[in-house]
């Protein structure tokens, strides 16, 4: 007596939602360590440039903004391989659509924001520059890894 069809199909969403969880979690708290540590690194070797300022400053801004740049880029990155090498083999494209799908929401509502706050005058928040910046480098990062259109199909044996 084989299993039922439905009963496939539940299995078959539940190793789907496990692998992707694992993706986000990749993206989330690998990119965030990772993105740290290439920050620290990035930002001491050129710090020079501006006489070693102090945080809290315009400088102090503009790192923390590239910081969670790096974020959004690293993470992918860090979510799309370390994927690959756990479960040996690329991530679905599913996994990227659906990444790309819930980034670009949030990227719509900050722009809006800030679009909002600049029509009316008002300042924006710092914080509001970050989460632009993050979401902005994470959509192109995942749509160009996933070769979502109208960039060419991903080749070497990935889905």
């Amino acid at each position: 007596m084989g299993e039922k069809r439905g009963d496939v199909v539940v299995k078959r969403f539940f190793k789907g939602f496990g692998k992707y969880s694992v993706f986000l979690l990749l993206n989330g708290i690998g990119g965030i360590l990772a993105a740290t540590i290439a920050t620290v690194v990035l930002i001491d070797k050129i710090s020079w440039l501006a006489g070693r300022p102090e945080t809290g400053t315009a400088y102090g801004s503009v790192v923390e903004v590239m910081s969670w740049g790096l974020w959004g880029f690293i993470g992918a990155l860090v979510a799309i391989y370390g994927h690959s090498i756990i479960f040996k083999q690329f991530p679905p494209r599913w996994m990227g659509i659906t990444t790309v799908s819930i980034d670009l929401f949030g990227w719509i509502l900050v722009t809006g924001v800030i679009i909002l706050g600049l029509s009316i005058g008002e300042e924006i928040e710092l914080d509001q520059w970050k989460d632009f910046a993050h979401v902005t480098a994470s959509i192109a990062t995942f749509w160009y890894q996933f070769g979502l259109p109208p960039l060419s199909r991903p080749v070497l044996g990935r889905v």
